[in-house]
């Protein structure tokens, strides 16, 4: 890969420099446009107006997004790659991420699997690699690396890496909908419909889910008043609920 932008997600700003000054002697003087972020704001909003085909996002996997947060649940694969840049975000750029994790210890957790077996994602040991060879060592990673060529591809990433995160999702749109209050107005009802958009749109044909998220978004963006949605809607939650619990059952087995 020949990335043109590389986007750092790095709240430790001793890492953030030597990541940046890798990244930097990896190129030439004609090399991508390098840019930090310490927070997921900053960081989606410049995101957004990256071709997802041309930028590479180097990520620390020991991210905080938050102060009570704890490094060593590698939130930055967990919130940012899998959860927030994969299912929400649908975004397919190439991804690199780092800490002081040995590679065996991370490749062999249920979080690093996508790193032992995509194309699309690679991590690499800060503390293992010498300071005189990390340049190498990195330039060699962002050459094998790819991004996910289309939309098809990221929901077999989805299926494949990131089945806790999607029952995390699912569940956090199940809440939404049991807000009630949201159902009395129809801006309320268009955003949770918005919101189930986005995950019918990962979802790979035939899951379990995706027939009741798509009744769900049927019955919200429907003309049917407050009343008629509310009667009808005992049954889609239910029917989504049951399906979320089908999909645990099928990853625990």
């Amino acid at each position: 890969m020949n990335p043109q932008t590389v986007l750092i997600l790095d709240d430790i700003p001793s890492t953030a420099d030597l990541v940046s000054s890798l990244f930097g002697s990896c190129f030439a003087s004609s090399g991508p446009v390098i840019e930090r972020f310490a927070d997921e704001v900053g960081f989606k909003r410049y995101l957004d107006n990256c071709d997802d085909q041309q930028t590479l996002l180097a990520i620390n996997a020991a991210f905080k997004p938050d102060q009570h947060a704890y490094r060593y649940k590698l939130e930055g694969i967990r919130r940012i790659v899998k959860l927030a840049i994969r299912i929400k975000w649908l975004r397919r750029d190439a991804v690199l991420t780092y800490a002081t994790i040995a590679v065996p210890e991370l490749l062999q957790q249920e979080t690093g699997e996508m790193f032992r077996c995509s194309p699309n994602h690679k991590y690499i040991d800060l503390a293992a690699a010498r300071t005189a060879k990390l340049p190498d060592e990195i330039a060699d990673l962002v050459e094998c690396l790819s991004p996910i060529p289309n939309i098809q591809v990221l929901k077999e990433v989805i299926a494949g890496f990131c089945s806790s995160e999607l029952i995390f999702h699912l569940g956090s749109q199940l809440h939404m909908l049991e807000k009630t209050y949201k159902l009395a107005w129809v801006e309320g009802r268009h955003e949770i419909a918005d919101s189930l958009v986005q995950v019918s749109a990962v979802l790979p044909a035939g899951h379990c889910c995706l027939r009741a998220v798509q009744d769900t978004i049927s019955l919200l963006s429907s003309n049917a008043n407050q009343t008629t949605i509310e009667a009808s809607l005992n049954l889609t939650v239910h029917d989504l609920r049951n399906a979320i619990s089908t999909f645990c059952m099928k990853e625990q087995n």
